[in-house]
């Protein structure tokens, strides 16, 4: 099941469908960049990591302008019940998130019907096109939908936040990236190693699987942490310190194998564009 709602949204991923989205990726950057020049001033988060990646996939997905803040809203909402603690809290956490997801869910479907009817070059049109026995329900494009409005946002997010506070740490490679451009790519495969945008996810065991002195049984919920595993001291030395020349292309943080992050190529793009202006 995996496999055939993954092949359905993977297409729109692909290096050489980011380059059509190029243009449009460069055009936010850009005005969000020079927004924060003209005012002299900036809040990182509030100004530059959060709306840009909001921007983007919302306007991937061809919301309506009116309607983007709302669904990011109902996102936050969603994402802060993912690790709810078994408590009151948690309860009114979960409960705030199943909210959402009806309203997110009343707002999309009619938009799913009509993409259904007269396609565009969106995401959505894209999922909801027929495809033979791969064609999705109204539900799994939805699920798919607003996976994509909370995924997409809030790892980009923690990306360029935690990327600008390393180099306000770290004046020095901060300066020796203005003098060397060429090296933010590393930079950024750096910051994804040392400060994971994702910490962990729950997995299940397929099999039997031996870890030291331990088993984990077949059909266990394991906890993987990609941030513990990019700074694992025997593959990378010095693993608590940003290395700008280490370029790690073989870090975790974008998890692996049949849950390989589909958004790799556009977060890269996003960033990229950034630290350039």
């Amino acid at each position: 099941v995996h496999t055939r709602l993954r092949r359905s949204v993977s297409r729109a991923f692909t290096p050489r469908a980011m380059k059509s989205w190029e243009i449009n990726i460069n055009r936010a950057a850009d005005e969000l960049v020079a927004a924060m020049v003209e005012r002299g001033h900036a809040e990182i988060v509030a100004d530059l990591a959060k709306p840009l990646p909001n921007r983007l996939i919302t306007m991937m997905l061809a919301i309506p302008q009116e309607d983007r803040h709302q669904f990011l809203e109902w996102a936050d909402t969603i994402n802060e019940a993912a690790f709810a603690p078994m408590s009151l809290r948690g309860m009114v956490m979960n409960m705030r998130s199943s909210q959402a997801v009806t309203a997110m869910h009343r707002s999309l479907g009619p938009m799913i019907q009509a993409r259904r009817a007269e396609p565009g070059d969106d995401l959505i049109s894209m999922l909801a096109a027929p495809s033979g026995e791969d064609t999705l329900s109204d539900d799994e494009v939805f699920w798919t939908a607003s996976m994509l409005v909370g995924a997409g946002s809030e790892t980009t997010t923690n990306l360029i936040s935690g990327l600008f506070l390393t180099l306000a740490q770290r004046p020095d490679v901060y300066t020796r990236l203005r003098e060397h451009p060429e090296l933010i790519p590393a930079a950024i495969e750096e910051q994804l190693r040392l400060v994971s945008p994702v910490q962990g996810f729950y997995r299940t065991a397929t099999r039997d699987y031996r870890v030291g002195d331990q088993t984990i049984p077949a059909g266990a919920r394991v906890l993987v942490l990609y941030a513990a595993a990019n700074r694992d001291p025997q593959h990378y030395p010095d693993p608590d310190t940003f290395d700008l020349d280490r370029n790690p292309t073989d870090h975790l943080a974008f998890g692996g194998g049949a849950h390989y992050c589909l958004g790799t190529h556009l977060t890269r793009i996003e960033v990229s564009r950034v630290l350039t202006q």
